[in-house]
């Protein structure tokens, strides 16, 4: 696949293009410039890209052109436009809404219909394929319901990061590499693995919060995968849709069978904090179950059935009282191996199989009735 390199701004002239206004900030629109910039540079790059926003049916051998601040028809411009096809025959359109964390201060989509006006303007155009994307921060919330189109597809910028990364992987580009650094300095992405520094810093408690969401960010949707592939129930996230937050969450269901008494309100999850099973300042990593309401008895049931395994039995702080039966592991664990992918995916791996294994603790016991804790 080839992306048109044409004869647009650099890097640089785009970042300083929108000049910030005393009343109206040009942040969002900076980070699009430079999102485009790079895409059209790096066409490895752009195809990544592609391959995170689109279906895998979708063929994207042929060329590719970017432009931002697209017209809409009417309506908005676009904040980026990516056309598939030869110039002029276009066989697929990808419209991408930016956003970069105007949720934390108040600026949000330009009315709930905005989305859903992006959406019919793709769906009135015959011959087409075309998919709309929402771009967020990783720690924003997602679309709201009301405000969400059928279809729509949502994208972090720590995929985005992942997908610049990949392709400097197998292509380097030294705009890729540029961008790469960019994401890394305003937040947005990490894609270098946790480190000795990282886990010291965190440990006392000072700012290392960016590496750690990103590996976070990464371990929850893997998670999430391993769930959906073998679970009908669904994956439930905090009061303000947020995927994942540093220190709790996601939540995944655990369901009642028919012709079991109700059991109260109990999820599967896994969370990353300072040691709570014991007195130790050091990051550790939990998976299992929690219970907000229990019958009397249960905890003591738990623990004789989790004998000497891996699994531990224990009351979280704070009111409503929570019981937990989960599987620690220290964070220093990571440090095992080299690459972010393989932290990733060996901790992905461990808060699965923990999380079934306490839920199958839970549901052999016998104890686990009507709640009264």
């Amino acid at each position: 696949m080839a992306a048109r390199r044409g004869k647009g701004p650099s890097l640089f002239s785009r970042l300083l293009r929108y000049q910030p206004l005393a009343k109206h900030g040009q942040y969002e629109n900076q980070h699009t410039e430079a999102l485009a910039a790079a895409l059209e540079a790096g066409p490895n790059f752009a195809q990544r890209l592609l391959e995170c926003c689109l279906e895998p049916s979708w063929e994207l051998t042929a060329s590719v052109s970017v432009t931002s601040q697209a017209p809409a028809h009417g309506r908005e411009r676009v904040d980026l436009q990516i056309r598939v096809g030869q110039p002029g025959v276009p066989a697929a359109l990808v419209w991408i809404e930016v956003k970069v964390g105007e949720e934390r201060v108040g600026r949000h989509l330009s009315g709930e219909d905005q989305l859903h006006g992006y959406d019919a303007e793709l769906r009135a155009r015959p011959g087409l394929r075309r998919q709309l994307v929402h771009l967020r921060r990783a720690d924003t919330a997602r679309v709201s319901e009301d405000a969400r189109p059928c279809g729509l597809k949502e994208l972090t910028w720590q995929e985005v990061g992942l997908a610049a990364h990949a392709a400097q992987e197998t292509s380097p580009n030294p705009t890729t590499e540029q961008f790469l650094r960019f994401l890394t300095e305003r937040n947005l992405a990490v894609t270098d693995p946790i480190t000795t520094v990282d886990l010291l810093v965190a440990e006392q408690k000072r700012t290392s919060e960016t590496a750690w969401q990103g590996l976070v960010d990464q371990i929850s949707l893997a998670v999430d995968n391993r769930w959906t592939e073998k679970h009908d129930s669904p994956i439930d996230r905090d009061s303000q849709g947020r995927p994942f937050t540093l220190g709790g969450g996601p939540f995944y269901d655990v369901r009642e069978r028919p012709g079991r008494p109700a059991r109260g309100d109990a999820y599967c999850e896994w969370t990353i904090r300072p040691g709570e099973h014991i007195d130790d300042p050091r990051l550790w990593f939990y998976a299992g179950v929690t219970l907000m309401s229990w019958s009397s008895g249960l905890d003591d049931a738990l623990r004789r059935s989790a004998g000497d395994s891996d699994l531990q039995v224990f009351t979280g702080e704070g009111r409503p009282r929570s019981l937990r039966v989960f599987s620690p592991r220290p964070a220093a664990h990571l440090l095992a191996f080299e690459t972010l992918d393989e932290q990733v995916q060996d901790t992905a791996k461990w808060a699965y199989e923990s999380m079934i294994r306490g839920a199958q603790l839970l549901e052999s016991s016998p104890e686990w009735g009507e709640p009264t804790g």
